[in-house]
């Protein structure tokens, strides 16, 4: 996660052909396994799809035919695409660089106070991200705009075998292949050049790839803090229970649904955001007057070798091309 020795140049903030086209191929590497991510999970789990329904699955709807049903065997075709491809991802990349499993791993610069601190800013990012995806939804909503169409929407049917498999896949295999992915690999390549950027970037994927525009913000702010944390602690460990952490807590509150019904569950989803809110708004401020956060620097020299170079790359617009069409196929006109 150390940006590389940068070659020699007469002019300070100067881009020089070969450094340019070095720098490029390192972003479009990165770029081109997005690409691969968004349209493998697409052809993966639509071929799965398929093949439940050949098999007799059914995919049934609300009785008002409003949003499909999402029972145990929809929830694991539906996100195992996504855990495969990242593990193949880093898999790859991992064998290609001859990295260490070590270097993934590394705990010389996790402390208690810090581990701490990290807890106190996750509860923050997670209130901060959760709050985003409420005001965009009802701005979208204000302007008869539903990011979600009824042929996308879907209604869990909970059950014991529901909350087992989104137990395995959401709270513990998914967080491990999407860190492993985002911060393990696309943070790590964009890092060579500048680790500001890197965490940006690489949190600007990991929330466009979740397809839909309030989840995306979501995603996109608690990843910059993901992404943070991975430079900060040279590791993937605190990440990943970070990740681990965000969609417990989403588990969670459907357990508190099922048992205790809807209305508890809002009462307890809301007091959860205010609770996470305050005691993670008053770590930030403690840990900011005191120092303690500190994004790396990003200075002209860096801007000349971040953006710029990143936009000359076919696949980052090919990329971009993709998840954004995804995201608007989503939306629907709300009618009266």
């Amino acid at each position: 996660y150390e940006p590389a020795p940068t070659p020699y140049s007469p002019e300070p903030f100067a881009v020089s052909l070969p450094e340019k086209r070095s720098i490029k191929r390192v972003y479009r590497g990165a770029f081109i396994k997005g690409i691969i991510h968004a349209v493998g999970v697409f052809i993966i789990a639509n071929a799965a799809f398929l093949i439940m329904m050949s098999c007799g699955y059914d995919f049934r709807m609300n009785s008002d035919n409003t949003a499909q049903i999402m029972d145990w065997k929809y929830l694991l075709a539906a996100t195992l695409p996504s855990v495969f491809i990242c593990l193949c991802m880093f898999l790859y990349d991992k064998t290609a660089g001859r990295v260490p499993m070590s270097d993934y791993f590394r705990t010389y610069k996790i402390s208690a106070r810090f581990t701490a601190g990290f807890y106190g800013i996750l509860l923050f990012a997670y209130s901060l991200s959760q709050v985003s995806q409420y005001v965009i939804i009802m701005g979208l909503y204000a302007f008869d705009l539903s990011p979600i169409s009824q042929s996308y929407a879907t209604e869990t049917e909970y059950s014991a075998a529901y909350f087992i498999a989104e137990a395995i896949v959401s709270v513990i295999l998914a967080p491990i292949a999407e860190e492993l992915m985002f911060r393990g690999v696309l943070l790590r390549a964009f890092s060579q050049v500048s680790t500001r950027f890197a965490i940006f970037m690489s949190a600007l994927m990991f929330g466009l790839m979740h397809g839909n525009l309030p989840q995306s913000c979501a995603a996109f702010i608690y990843g910059i803090f993901l992404g943070y944390v991975a430079i900060k602690t040279q590791s993937l460990i605190l990440p990943i229970i970070g990740h681990m952490t965000a969609n417990a807590v989403a588990v969670a509150m459907g357990l508190v649904e099922y048992f205790l019904g809807q209305d508890t569950a809002e009462t307890s989803w809301i007091a959860t955001l205010v609770i996470f809110g305050l005691v993670g708004l008053a770590v930030f401020i403690v840990m900011a007057s005191q120092k303690k956060i500190r994004f790396p620097e990003y200075s002209e020299y860096h801007k000349k070798r971040t953006l710029p170079v990143a936009a000359s790359c076919v696949s980052f617009w090919i990329l971009m091309v993709i998840y954004i069409v995804d995201i608007l196929s989503k939306f629907e006109v709300v009618s009266e």
